[in-house]
C-alpha cells in the first residue's frame, strides 16, 4: 500500500526544516531507496541542493537538479520542470502536492508550525488519502524537548 509520512516538526523555523530534511534523507538512502525532492521553484531547488552538498562538517548528500546530466542518489524538480526518473519515494518541499504524486509509493511531508503551511498541509492530508495512500504521522515535537 501507498504510505503518505507528515512529520510534524516543533517550531516554524525553515533551518530546522532544512536539518530534519538531512536527517530524513540519510533514512531514506540508508535503506536503498531513490529520492526525488520536489520544490516549489527553480530557486528553492538551488538552495536546498546547495545546503545538502554541505550538509554536515563531516559529509555530505549528492544530489543533482532535474536538469544536470550527472547521475546523484537524490535529483531534484520543481513545477517547471517536475521530471522524476522513478516512482519510490517523493519529498515534498512545496506548499501544493505535486503533479503525479499518487504515482509515488512514498511521499514525505515536512510540516512546520506556520499558519499557512499548516493549512496547506491539511490540504494535502487530504488529498493523498482520497488517492489510497495509508497516512503516518510523525509526531516530532516531543523530541524537539529533550
Amino acid at each position: 500500500m501507498k504510505k503518505a509520512d507528515f512529520y510534524i516538526l516543533a517550531g516554524a523555523d525553515i533551518d530546522a526544516r532544512q536539518h530534519f530534511l538531512g536527517k530524513l534523507l540519510q533514512r531514506i538512502l540508508s535503506a536503498d531507496h531513490q529520492v526525488y525532492l520536489y520544490c516549489s521553484d527553480e530557486y528553492s531547488a538551488e538552495k536546498i541542493s546547495e545546503f545538502l552538498w554541505q550538509f554536515h562538517p563531516s559529509s555530505f548528500l549528492a544530489n543533482k537538479l532535474v536538469t544536470d546530466e550527472v547521475d546523484a542518489p537524490i535529483t531534484i524538480g520543481w513545477p517547471q520542470n517536475h521530471r522524476a526518473s522513478h516512482r519510490d519515494v517523493i519529498v515534498n518541499l512545496s506548499e501544493h502536492t505535486p503533479k503525479g504524486a499518487e504515482s509515488f509509493e512514498r511521499i514525505a511531508e515536512i510540516v512546520i508550525q506556520q499558519p499557512q503551511a499548516l493549512e496547506n498541509s491539511r490540504i494535502r492530508y487530504k488529498e493523498y488519502r482520497q488517492n489510497g495512500f495509508q497516512i503516518q504521522h510523525n509526531d516530532m515535537r516531543p523530541k524537539a524537548q529533550i
